[in-house]
């Protein structure tokens, strides 16, 4: 809700301090965000305040009363040991048998209230004190023999399901396989949340922005070749046009009456032009039964739901192959 043109940036790194923020767009901001931290540190005084069991020492930095006329004018300017000063002048005067010790500026202020406790330790049991006063640097090393036995047991290798799923069949190094499955992670976020081909751009600045592509094993080069290959595909470059109303990773609520429980189905990707729909399930590894019989349950949802003239693909993207899927297959 800022005005322009800062509106017109998703996101933007600033200096957060109050120099660089008061009189500036985000003065409001500021303010609102340091008094929520002071929100926080009266928490953590109340926290460190109640844990102590017998005696409770506190020590911060004492402030000049100078500063303090400001703080009092102005709480942006405070920290836990302002805080602390604050209350415990206040406290002075309400608490019975509190003492303050506040003769000058440049000397320690001091504050009491109660009776110290000297029982340090409530234990009746019997203190060693040889073994208290033992040096446990100053022992004399000894050797131990240790028995060790090993037993011949044959090393098995297994392969993880989702590793196999997107690696096997592949052109893919097995020691690549991190960054296969990172990559697709990406691309299936990116495919899933864009509308047509100019979201692209500011999505993979998003990503970039947030850390996620700048990496040894995810680059943005890398994201943009791919994309790239991947719409030379007529048919998937006609998929992100503005001819379509996008449903992306919508929900299908489903009552299985046999089980009689709730199910839900989530399709990568639904479009309609309020004649035909799609359906587009994105796949990184290589093709299985199973992913028709998944996409063929969404054609039948849809239709259960009313809807007409469907059609369904399954789009292996590395490999950026395009497989219709229909109900008679």
């Amino acid at each position: 809700d800022k005005e322009e043109p800062f509106n017109q940036l998703p996101l933007i790194p600033i200096d957060f301090s109050k120099k660089s923020m008061m009189g500036t767009v985000f003065e409001d901001d500021y303010k609102e965000e340091h008094l929520q931290n002071i929100v926080d540190n009266m928490n953590l005084l109340y926290v460190a305040f109640t844990r102590a069991s017998k005696n409770l020492f506190i020590s911060g930095k004492r402030m000049k009363d100078k500063k303090l006329k400001e703080l009092e004018s102005d709480p942006t300017n405070s920290n836990r040991s302002q805080i602390i000063q604050l209350i415990t002048e206040s406290l002075s005067s309400k608490l019975d048998g509190a003492t303050l010790c506040d003769s000058k500026e440049s000397e320690p202020l001091e504050f009491e209230f109660g009776t110290l406790s000297k029982e340090a330790n409530n234990s009746t049991k019997p203190v060693d004190n040889q073994l208290l006063n033992k040096n446990p640097f100053s022992e004399t090393i000894e050797s131990k023999l240790i028995k060790i036995e090993t037993f011949p047991h044959p090393a098995d290798f297994r392969q993880s399901n989702k590793s196999e799923d997107f690696i096997k069949g592949e052109d893919v190094d097995p020691s690549d396989a991190n960054q296969y499955i990172k990559v697709g992670n990406i691309l299936h976020q990116l495919f899933s949340t864009i509308l047509t081909e100019e979201d692209i751009e500011p999505r993979l600045k998003d990503l970039e922005q947030q850390g996620v592509v700048y990496n040894d094993e995810v680059t943005s080069t890398e994201l943009r070749n791919k994309i790239a290959n991947a719409l030379r595909n007529e048919k998937v470059k006609s998929w992100f046009s503005n001819r379509w109303e996008l449903f992306n990773e919508c929900t299908i609520i489903e009552y299985d009456k046999q089980e009689g429980v709730v199910r839900e189905h989530r399709p990568d990707r639904v479009m309609t032009d309020g004649n035909e729909i799609i359906i587009v399930d994105f796949k990184f590894g290589k093709p299985r039964t199973e992913y028709h019989e998944q996409v063929k349950q969404y054609i039948e949802l849809l239709q259960r739901m009313g809807n007409k003239n469907i059609s369904a693909y399954l789009w292996y993207v590395m490999r950026n192959e395009v497989e219709e899927v229909n109900l008679t297959q």
